[in-house]
């Protein structure tokens, strides 16, 4: 494989992501071991919604100032639908793109204005969104609006825990919505918090559901990533930043390259939206 690129991290200099890392030492901790790893590329999604970590799009804009590495998603607060100078302008200000998560108290992208929603597609490259399978479901109805982007669904749709013994009726039944999602060519998913649905490594649970969306989505839509630093909370750093083991099971060895990176890597190549090539 040539060298990886990691689809989701969290890093932070105020606040922290995980008990695992320091306060204000993620990053040098993720850019020691991604180099280890031969990981050339990294999106850094924003996320604002826990204590002492309202500031993190700021953090991320800093971060990326200083290593090239770092490509930064901006959060937005899916509760409140932003002014559109925050989306026409984030291009401008560093970001790549977008990052939003999943509100227990059921907000969501297909509350907001159609135009609104076109004017997120516009204004980035990426869209990354957390988003648990009935907020997956609701997605399916404007899906369309947000063509302009690639979305990345992270956490394989968070479908929850699963043994592995789970039976495929049960693994389609969680995965549903995101399966239904196939059909939009912008929609990719992220090959990541395996340990959400088996926090033991290999995550074994995890390979009926990783193999179902390969079936819907193929190898060229899925993206591996860590889930720094938030993964350190369950697994050790090695296994964070590994492949899973089964995967070379599942796809040939070119498609790995893809997962591993090859396919973000292609992503972030092009010309960041609302910029020109030099």
């Amino acid at each position: 494989m040539t060298g990886r690129a990691d689809a989701h991290v969290h890093l932070a200099t105020t606040g922290r992501f995980s008990t695992a890392v320091d306060e204000g030492h993620e990053a040098e901790t993720y850019d020691r071991a991604r180099v280890r790893a031969a990981i050339t590329d990294a999106l850094v999604v924003g996320y604002q919604g826990w204590p002492g970590l309202e500031a993190n799009n700021a953090d991320v804009l800093a971060i990326a100032r200083e290593r090239s590495w770092v490509h930064p998603l901006a959060y937005l607060d899916v509760r409140h639908p932003p002014a559109d100078d925050l989306l026409t302008g984030a291009a401008a200000r560093g970001f790549r793109g977008f990052s939003v998560y999943d509100d227990p108290d059921g907000a969501h992208l297909a509350d907001w204005p159609v135009a609104t929603r076109r004017r997120l597609a516009a204004g980035g490259d990426v869209l990354s969104l957390n988003l648990r399978p009935a907020a997956l479901a609701r997605l399916a109805a404007v899906a369309g609006d947000l063509a302009g982007t690639t979305v990345l669904v992270s956490h394989l749709g968070l479908p929850g825990p699963l043994p592995a013994t789970a039976g495929r009726a049960e693994v389609r039944d969680r995965l549903r919505p995101l399966l239904d999602l196939a059909r939009f060519e912008h929609v990719s998913v992220k090959l990541s918090g395996l340990y959400a649905i088996d926090p033991v490594p290999p995550h074994a649970g995890a390979r009926a559901v990783t193999e179902e969306v390969l079936g819907a989505f193929g190898p060229g839509r899925l993206l591996w990533g860590s889930d720094f630093s938030p993964a350190l909370d369950v697994v050790g750093l090695d296994d964070a930043l590994t492949l899973p083991a089964w995967l070379p099971e599942l796809v040939t060895p070119a498609e790995i390259d893809d997962i591993g990176g090859a396919t973000l890597r292609r992503l972030l190549a092009a010309p960041p939206t609302g910029r020109t090539a030099p």
